[in-house]
């Protein structure tokens, strides 16, 4: 695996245009996650296929927190003989699959990623990965924010896996 820092902003989206209105274009891929047991880190395993092709993509990633927003990963294709593998031994009873279609598309120069989860039903937010948290952004205007919810512990998709996991209603979760 190779290390690297992953810098990204999160959002919270209240609503979008459907598709077939945005000015963009979009790939869509479905994605399912699962939560290893892991002291210290993030770590899971995703299966990502992705509509257009068909293809599907088995990954396994570590993620371990540095600042808001700011996180140090490690990320490896694997083979499904892996997967199953990783999956029967380190799966983490504890946490539920997350399931989500992924939505990616370019605004402002930016790669951006919005995720329409199915479990937990009902949550959109929307990623974009930068190279220092000060971007100035522009956000595409087929999508209405809510909040910006980078570095909010309630919001990661670790915490979503949670079988009582309910969305934070505070200001400053």
């Amino acid at each position: 695996m190779i290390e690297q820092d992953e810098i990204e902003r999160k959002f919270l989206i209240k609503s979008f245009l459907p598709e077939c209105e945005w000015p963009v274009a979009y790939a869509d891929s479905v994605i399912t996650q699962i939560y290893l047991y892991n002291h210290g880190l993030t770590e899971r395993l995703r299966r990502r296929l992705y509509v257009d092709t068909g293809w599907e993509e088995l990954t396994h990633n570590r993620k371990r927190f540095v600042d808001r927003g700011h996180y140090r990963e490690e990320e490896r294709k694997i083979t499904q003989v892996a997967f199953d593998i990783l999956l029967k031994a380190r799966r983490d009873p504890k946490l539920r699959e997350i399931q989500k279609v992924r939505k990616v598309f370019t605004w402002g120069d930016l790669l951006w990623e919005l995720d329409v989860f199915q479990v937990p039903s009902g949550v959109v937010v929307m990623e974009v990965e930068l190279l220092s948290l000060d971007v100035e952004l522009t956000f595409p205007p087929f999508i209405q924010i809510e909040r910006e919810v980078t570095g909010k512990k309630g919001w990661s998709n670790k915490a979503m896996a949670a079988p009582d996991w309910s969305p934070p209603l505070s200001r400053v979760d």
